[in-house]
């Protein structure tokens, strides 16, 4: 497995590379890149199969790398230092994030969960939902009904239910959605 990781802290991309260096197995290699410019030639010539994207940098945030290449075909892991609500939201949409300082078991469990989905595809709309979440005020819900994701409005949501498992989302138009996703984890992501 080949690797990028983006941040703009050096110490950090360092400490990054050295607990997967020590902790990870089946790593080819590590890429460390400082900015997105660097990231945007790196993926070009080391085509990463995972990258460590640092949520906030100097420039702006990784969401202008993903904007700037569009598609990808590798795994993603979110890592931020501060940002509760981001790694909330990440959370919701099952995008896989690390708090730093790093925890070393939640690092092997999510770099084993990516080696795992490499062979399944990516869902680039999950990113994109994502960052159409980021921006304030937030007040959209992306919910999975299906095979695909839908985007509503919390301010149209009436009622929530609880049924088996399943939530169904009762909109004030009378419509009603059902999804597999827990009622208290939408509660929570609406409140």
């Amino acid at each position: 497995m080949r690797i990028l990781i983006l941040d703009d802290e050096k110490k950090s991309r360092e400490v990054l590379k050295a607990l997967i260096g020590l902790y990870c197995e089946n790593i080819e290699d590590i890429a460390l890149c400082k900015d997105i410019q660097e990231a945007k030639q790196t993926i070009k010539e080391f085509k990463p199969n995972l990258a460590f994207l640092d949520i906030s940098l100097r420039e702006g945030d990784s969401y202008h790398l993903l904007n700037e290449i569009g598609n990808f075909n590798f795994e993603l892991i979110f890592i931020t230092a501060f940002d509760e609500s981001s790694v909330r939201v990440l959370n919701y949409c099952h995008i896989p994030t690390l708090m730093k300082p790093i925890d070393i078991e939640q690092l092997k469990i999510e770099i084993e969960k990516s080696q795992l989905r490499l062979n399944s595809g990516y869902s680039f709309e999950q990113y994109q939902l994502t960052k159409y979440l980021f921006e304030k005020p937030t007040r959209i819900l992306p919910v999975f009904i299906l095979n695909h994701w839908e985007l509503i409005n919390t301010d149209d949501i009436d009622e929530l239910k609880k049924v088996a498992g399943q939530t169904i989302i009762k909109l004030k138009s009378g419509k009603e959605i059902l999804t597999p996703e827990n009622i208290s984890t939408i509660e929570k992501f609406i409140s």
